[in-house]
């Protein structure tokens, strides 16, 4: 008697495992992609002096059935002085509409089927003493990337998208030519 009720109770628990398996499928999660198509290429948002900032547009979309959450958003230059001296480069994301001096990414929902767009902001600073005119005409290709933290229904991850900003994108920012290298 007690093994068939403990074999009822085995039985149960087993159909709601399935039952709740069942309806995570069909109310489904969110999927959240990084966009890269809105703008392709960088253009110039202002000049001071031996520095300029750049900017590109991208997209945020959830695809998926459920909210998502981008709790933590950064861009991550990756130019190194072995690769190329001639330039300081520091990039950050803003969402667009709300740029904060702190260079801090606030949290956001993405809704079901919506989508949120950003700005991926790259400082251009000329270095050891070189004008930006020749520090930029000199410059190499620079991939950046794009660092967040989604959380949803699944546990918080991070993920890594990367996009490239061109010599010749950097160069005509401030309307210089590249210099033939070869």
């Amino acid at each position: 008697m007690i093994a068939l009720i403990l074999k009822g109770i085995f039985l149960l628990l087993l159909l709601m495992v399935i039952g709740y398996k069942i309806l995570c499928i069909v109310e489904g999660d969110a999927e959240l992609v990084l966009d890269k198509d809105k703008e392709k290429e960088f253009s110039k948002v202002s000049r001071d002096g031996d520095s300029v900032t750049v900017r590109r547009r991208l997209t945020f979309k959830n695809i998926g059935k459920q909210e998502a959450v981008v709790s933590d958003c950064i861009a991550r230059t990756q130019l190194p002085y072995e690769q190329y001296d001639g330039i300081e480069a520091r990039g950050k994301v803003e969402r667009v509409g709300e740029p904060r001096k702190d260079d801090y990414f606030e949290a956001v929902i993405v809704n079901p089927k919506k989508s949120i767009d950003i700005d991926v902001v790259v400082i251009l600073k000329a270095r050891k003493g070189q004008s930006l005119e020749l520090a930029l005409s000199h410059m190499v290709d620079m991939p950046i990337d794009i660092i967040y933290t989604t959380c949803s229904r699944r546990p918080c991850e991070v993920r890594k998208d990367r996009i490239t900003m061109t010599a010749e994108e950097a160069a005509r920012s401030i309307g210089v030519k590249l210099v033939d290298e070869d």
